[in-house]
């Protein structure tokens, strides 16, 4: 095994100590100080045993000696990576999200309320509950995705925050939401999980509701803008693309009509 220490940054017997933690668990070929920055460890090699199923007990032996371990892919080798901090997550302040939420909630309601709204009639807020629903299950089951994957992986994280923003700054009621990672992710495989399990549980009741939406719309002509405003024509995603041809039997917009 060719070990090569370089630089005095972290004292030798701190690194000794980090390297004697893992010895069953990874087989170190060599040591690198000061790198990728200041005050890091990085040793190089290969693990013994799966790293995903010891990653947690490397954090806890890590941790003891003051570091945060994380695991990288360089040059065809894996690099453990000694972070000279343990994370110490800070206790979130839940009545923040749920003021977020509310808050969300009232402006795509009023959002959804104005959509069908002529002039001269009383706004009825609760009109716009259907349109309401869809945004806040599609982006809740989105970030909650995000949330319980991070959860699964023993990342410590956020409660999701919904961005309210009613109209005429947006035409959806919302920026959207986004939960808040309060330590590195362990590993890429961990990474990747977090990332798609967003978009897969907002997918499953994004696609229901679009198929709803459109079941219970007509083809029509598109007409002329009005004289005193500005006309919203949607954009086709590839995916509603073939959800509009597979029910209507058509690629539209076709010509001048939509849906």
């Amino acid at each position: 095994m060719d070990n090569d220490i370089n630089g005095p940054v972290v004292p030798l017997d701190k690194v000794e100590a980090l390297r004697n933690s893992v010895t069953d668990l990874f087989s170190v070929t060599d040591t690198t100080l000061d790198q990728p920055h200041p005050g890091y460890v990085r040793f190089r090699g290969y693990f013994i045993v799966d790293s995903a199923q010891c990653f947690d007990d490397l954090r806890e032996r890590f941790e003891k000696h003051g570091f945060t371990p994380m695991v990288r892919q360089e040059q065809g080798r894996i690099a453990l990576i000694a972070l000279p901090t343990v994370f110490a997550p800070k206790k979130s302040n839940w009545i923040i999200n749920l003021l977020l939420l509310i808050a969300t909630i009232a402006s795509t309601l009023y959002l959804g309320a104005t959509y069908d709204l002529n002039a001269g009639d009383k706004l009825n807020l609760w009109s716009g509950w259907p349109f309401s629903l869809s945004i806040m299950l599609i982006l809740g089951a989105h970030e909650l995705g995000h949330y319980f994957a991070a959860r699964y992986h023993k990342v410590p994280v956020t409660l999701p925050y919904f961005l309210p923003l009613p109209p005429p700054f947006s035409l959806f009621g919302t920026l959207g939401a986004f939960i808040q990672l309060k330590a590195p992710v362990k590993n890429r495989r961990a990474l990747l999980d977090v990332g798609v399990a967003g978009p897969l549980a907002g997918m499953v009741f994004a696609l229901p509701i679009l198929i709803y939406g459109l079941a219970t719309s007509k083809v029509g002509p598109i007409g002329p803008p009005p004289t005193d405003g500005a006309i919203l024509l949607e954009g086709n995603s590839i995916l509603y693309a073939l959800t509009k041809l597979a029910m209507f039997g058509r690629f539209l917009p076709d010509g001048n009509f939509d849906v």
